[in-house]
């Protein structure tokens, strides 16, 4: 076996031990044939009268695979090979005693214009920052917003609020460390980071918007995609 194939088989191997097993809840008799394009977090104040109902999902984490994130990417995957294009969050469970979480999604297929609607009720001037997304490391994230300290722990995120003209500096590590800038700008959507570059790779900000400066030294500021964002917001906790 050349070497090509022994790191496909290896990369298999990995994938198939780390995924979890997948249940659907129900089902929409109707079949969709193509891949779906994306994934669309669907905002809680979003009427799904116009979206066009898949299935509803579930999945669960125990101890080191009790990671919002690693749960996230495998249900996504599911869900566009069965052609959804856009998901709800319909409820997260944790239980502490057996260091476990489940979570369920509805997920859709959307034309453009709907998912339009949809984005327009997203938050704006907001940054969301999060150390990593698994309740059972218990990790300490420091981090310095306009220099002052700031720590949250795993399973959490910060919230800051951009308010008209202002700009945020947020910085981790000293030297080497890394420092993203962020201006106020009407209408700008919601930001949000990770302090720990966690499963997801990083996700350059969008171009031409001038309200990112961007300085990267180790990698220990990363963007986040803005749909794993925003179901993070609504199943960790909020660090005070």
């Amino acid at each position: 076996m050349n070497r090509t194939w022994t790191t496909l088989l290896l990369i298999f191997i990995v994938s198939f031990a780390n995924s979890q097993p997948i249940d659907i809840l129900n089902k929409s008799d109707k079949k969709f044939k193509k891949r779906g394009k994306g994934f669309e977090y669907i905002n809680p104040t979003t009427d799904t009268i116009n979206y066009e109902f898949i299935a509803t999902l579930k999945t669960k984490g125990r101890k080191s695979t009790a990671d919002i994130g690693r749960l996230y990417i495998n249900l996504s995957e599911k869900a566009r090979i069965i052609g959804a294009n856009s998901f709800k969050l319909n409820s997260f469970e944790r239980n502490v005693s057996q260091r476990e979480i489940e979570l369920t999604i509805d997920i859709y297929f959307a034309s453009d214009s709907v998912k339009r609607l949809n984005r327009a009720n997203h938050a704006v001037n907001v940054i969301y920052l999060f150390g990593d997304s698994n309740f059972d490391t218990y990790k300490t994230y420091s981090f310095t917003i306009n220099d002052q300290e700031k720590l949250i722990h795993s399973g959490q995120y910060y919230e800051v609020k951009l308010n008209e003209g202002e700009h945020v500096k947020i910085r981790k590590g000293g030297i080497a460390g890394s420092t993203v800038t962020i201006n106020w700008e009407n209408g700008k959507s919601a930001v949000y980071l990770s302090l720990s570059n966690f499963g997801f790779g990083g996700v350059a900000p969008p171009p031409g918007n001038s309200g990112y400066v961007v300085s990267f030294y180790t990698g220990k500021i990363s963007y986040l995609d803005e749909n794993i964002g925003q179901l993070l917001v609504n199943v960790l906790d909020k660090a005070n």
